[in-house]
């Protein structure tokens, strides 16, 4: 970005200008009243009187000038050469190819000359992408696990939205195995993506175990369903068989004919959550005389195998797409089985339930009070949500959380919700957070909503463009009865907005179901607890949190927090925990593909806690699942854009096109700026200089 000197463009005044000539007859004034026939200077020659008036003249016509607020407006121009990004694909699958030490060596320097060359006239910025997309001027290490080109590419565009983006060049094999086609993300963007082919498109001899579909839970006793899904290339003709083995033992097992050149076929089965705990299955292929690579011919998948499920009872006082919304949620969380009743209907007992959500009830006809009372005695959490049909003067009387004084019978406000500070009851993913600032409106009744005693608002509503402290949606525990109120109907706005911005619905399911976790887990008076979850894969952070609590069970953190964990290899990592707000953190970084345990640690006054646990990291090998790169989708991706393929060996061809391209061309940008003229350095320095040379002149010759 160049900077052109500011140009001025006229003086301004905040008065009449013709003040100036009076700014002028000030000076001349003070100078003749000063200088006219003075006798205390007779040493001065006539010239020098001149000289001394007409300096005060110009230093009091200037100072009067100033009073009169003259201020200067001028244009600021700024260059913008056009902005060329290389995005180089990270992920091993490029190495996957007989050409795997041209690409990891000579296609670099390559590379690396074409982009000095284009650093002549472009600014060139380059990135690395795999499943992340990484600013860097490194060379690619080829060690991604997981390939999203639909993330990399979203991430440019919002990065560079409102700079002159000349072009995207992408260096890839065209594989990815996360996110959704580039293609549609690119095109109509106005910005054209020119590709580097990279990888070999040569169909190779290959037996992949492509995927093994199954449940994350199962519960004791129960059956829970696994789909094998195997494909085979040029390898018709040729037999296999597929193996799954769990506790030590061959469970399945089948031979299979290979029929076809490109051959695809699914085996579902069944087996039997037997033992409480993590089960480990292993399926494979018998590998076959002539495939390319052995590593994608088996998996290891694992199952928690858990005592019972909790069950969740939807009530809803009218059929409102919200309650659709919320049953897809709380279902994606397998720890819960959620039961969808009509309160007109609901005769069951409220005790078989662990948390009761109350959608637009209490209603308007009085429905459900008695069943909020039955929760209460029995200390059954509760969530109740607004609705058009709710009762918000009843709702208060509830006493859940949030009080309501009703302004306006059926009168209705849109409000935006606002993470509220100080909420400590859990915490969303950073994810969340941010996705939550673009949220549409909930309707909320019009009127004035207050904390209840003992409540906390994790949600306020933002009116319009105003912050307000009322609170959206807020959780109470006293006396062991959780509750929760949630001012507002629309939340199935929600999950649509996740899914229009993500293409899924990932926030809201973790939106509503952090909440449930809360209101159903069952009170922990433990002093030490540490958070982990059951499995990350090798290529995330392992990230564990940690509490302790003093004698009045309020958080601490003063003593460290020690790790000891041990992998299925015999070996062991020490670590020290972060401190975090009021608790403890620890990002342990990434770790090799194993079962670990570990050992956490503190004391605090005379007292000593230990807790213990443990998870699995997963090999991640996605990126063998396909050994043919997809060219095709290169050649989509650049032909929709307006931009053009080219082969690794043909990067100058690439300069060339790029150089020849005649709307990447610099873009100037002009501001119009107004400094108030009294705020010039320069004029205070040259005030300074005037009266200092005139005081010390009139010093020298004895005036003062």
């Amino acid at each position: 970005m160049g900077v052109c000197s500011p140009d001025p463009l006229d003086i301004l005044f905040e008065y009449n200008p013709i003040w100036t000539l009076l700014c002028l007859f000030l000076g001349l004034a003070y100078a003749a009243i000063l200088y006219y026939r003075q006798k205390r200077l007779p040493d001065l020659s006539k010239g020098m009187h001149i000289f001394l008036a007409g300096l005060r003249t110009l230093s009091v016509a200037v100072i009067a000038f100033l009073l009169l607020g003259p201020f200067f407006r001028y244009f600021e121009r700024q260059t913008q050469k056009p902005i060329i990004v290389i995005a180089q694909d990270n992920s091993s699958s490029i190495l996957i190819s007989k050409d795997s030490s041209f690409y990891k060596n000579g296609f670099q320097e390559e590379l690396k000359a074409l982009t000095k060359a284009l650093s002549e006239e472009y600014t060139v910025e380059t990135y690395l992408l795999d499943k992340d997309l990484e600013a860097t001027s490194e060379a690619p290490d080829f060690k991604g696990k997981q390939t999203d080109l639909s993330f990399g590419f979203k991430t440019l565009y919002e990065r560079n939205i409102n700079r002159n983006i000349g072009a995207i060049i992408l260096a890839s094999d065209g594989i990815y195995n996360r996110g959704s086609s580039p293609v549609y993300l690119a095109e109509g963007r106005g910005i054209p993506v020119f590709t580097i082919a990279e990888g070999d498109t040569t169909q190779k001899k290959d037996l992949v175990l492509e995927d093994v579909a199954h449940n994350r839970l199962a519960y004791l006793g129960n059956d829970f369903p696994l789909e094998i899904s195997l494909r085979a290339f040029a390898l018709k003709g040729e037999r296999t068989k597929v193996s799954v083995r769990t506790g030590g033992e061959t469970v399945f097992s089948r031979t299979i004919d290979i029929s076809e050149s490109d051959y695809l076929t699914s085996y579902p089965l069944v087996l039997k959550a037997s033992q409480v705990g993590r089960q480990y299955i292993d399926v494979s292929l018998d590998p076959l005389p002539g495939e390319f690579t052995q590593s994608n011919n088996n998996m290891r998948i694992f199952v928690d195998v858990l005592d019972s499920r909790q069950k969740v009872l939807l009530l809803y006082g009218a059929p409102h797409p919200d309650i659709a919304a919320l049953r897809q949620a709380i279902s994606t969380n397998e720890n819960y089985e959620v039961e969808t009743r009509a309160v007109q209907s609901f005769n069951l007992d409220i005790a078989d339930y662990d948390l009761v959500i109350a959608h637009g009830i209490p209603g308007k006809n009085g429905s459900m009070n008695d069943i909020l009372t039955k929760s209460r005695a029995a200390k059954i959490p509760v969530l109740l949500i607004y609705s058009l049909q709710s009762d918000a003067q009843a709702m208060s009387k509830e006493d859940l959380g949030i009080g309501f004084t009703i302004r306006s019978a059926n009168s209705l406000t849109d409000a935006i919700p606002s993470l509220a500070k100080g909420f400590t009851l859990f915490q969303w993913s950073d994810d969340v957070k941010q996705w939550m600032k673009d949220l549409p409106p909930l309707q909320t009744p019009f009127g004035q909503a207050q904390l209840q005693s003992g409540a906390q608002a994790a949600l306020h509503q933002k009116i319009g463009v105003v912050e307000t402290d009322q609170p959206m949606w807020a959780f109470r525990n006293v006396n062991g009865f959780k509750s929760s109120v949630i001012l507002g109907e629309g939340l199935w706005r929600w999950r649509m907005a996740d899914f229009l911005s993500n293409q899924n619905h990932a926030r809201f399911d973790e939106l509503i179901s952090k909440a449930m976790q809360y209101l159903a887990a069952k009170e922990d008076k433990r002093f030490f607890i540490v958070y982990a979850e059951t499995s990350f894969d090798e290529d995330e952070d392992i990230v564990l949190d940690a509490e302790l609590y003093d004698a009045g069970y309020n958080l601490y953190n003063d003593p460290d927090v020690l790790l000891e964990l041990d992998d299925n290899r015999g070996n062991r990592y020490d670590f020290v925990f972060n401190r975090s707000g009021n608790a403890y953190r620890l990002n342990a970084g990434r770790l090799p593909a194993g079962t670990y345990s570990y050992k956490a640690a503190t004391e605090y006054g005379d007292n000593s806690f230990q807790t213990t646990g443990s998870f699995d990291v997963k090999e991640v090998r996605v990126e063998e699942r396909r050994t043919k790169a997809d060219h095709q989708l290169l050649y989509k991706l650049s032909e929709s854009t307006g931009g053009k393929m080219f082969l690794a060996s043909d990067l100058s061809g690439l300069e060339n096109e790029i150089r020849s391209a005649k709307d990447m061309v610099p873009i100037i940008y002009s501001s119009e700026r107004v400094e108030e003229l009294i705020e010039s350095k320069w004029l205070f320095f040259f005030l300074i200089l005037i009266l200092g040379i005139e005081w010390f002149i009139r010093k020298y010759k004895g005036a003062y």
